[in-house]
């Protein structure tokens, strides 16, 4: 090997090394960034300061998790979870309205009224979330933007509807109150950010 040659390879060696060494500082630049003492917000923080961009698939999904049909089968499935846990802990609290009262309980009919009441309890907890989703996304779309009154609304509507099966009456006042819940959970959620 000649000295032309060796010099050559020591400059792309260099140019590798180099180019390992940038990497290297880039990257500590931004774990020091994230958790390091300099730390900054992330807030302003976009995939393509990362090296990265939206892909298409990437665009795919974050359209169909922002649809309506996506938010109401989370919202159904999540009421349908918290209804069974709300189930479960109103049937170890009240665990006789299955039961005879004259016996003493087998941990046979316990489990059964547990699951009975968390199945009922789930089912009510997924339409008022999957009514409450579909009201709140279609305004929300229909208004084109984000704000206290799409909860105040889709509350008024939700409420409304659940309680027209009792009467005009109270279902004004069932979306009335439906509503204001709805409105002081939205008001403390946009409080936060």
């Amino acid at each position: 090997m000649n000295s032309t040659q060796s010099q050559e390879m020591a400059l792309q060696e260099t140019g590798a090394s180099n180019e390992i060494q940038d990497r290297e500082v880039a990257f500590n630049l931004f774990i020091n960034r994230l958790i390091g003492p300099n730390k900054q917000s992330t807030y302003y923080l976009h995939p393509q300061q990362i090296g990265g961009g939206i892909g298409p698939q990437e665009k795919m999904v974050m359209a169909a998790m922002e649809s309506c049909p996506f938010k109401c089968l989370i919202s159904g499935v999540g009421g349908l979870g918290m209804g069974a846990i709300f189930g479960i802990f109103t049937a170890s609290v009240d665990p006789m309205y299955t039961i005879n009262p004259n016996k003493i309980p087998t941990i046979k009919e316990i489990a059964i009224e547990m699951r009975t009441r968390a199945w009922s309890t789930g089912k009510n907890f997924a339409i008022l979330g999957i009514m409450f989703s579909a009201f709140e996304c279609n305004i929300e779309s229909y208004r084109g933007k984000t704000d206290l009154y799409n909860g105040l609304m889709s509350g008024f509507l939700t409420g409304g509807t659940l309680g027209l099966r009792a009467g005009l009456k109270p279902a004004v006042y069932g979306g009335i109150g439906f509503g204001l819940f709805s409105l002081a959970i939205e008001y403390v959620l946009m409080s936060r950010h």
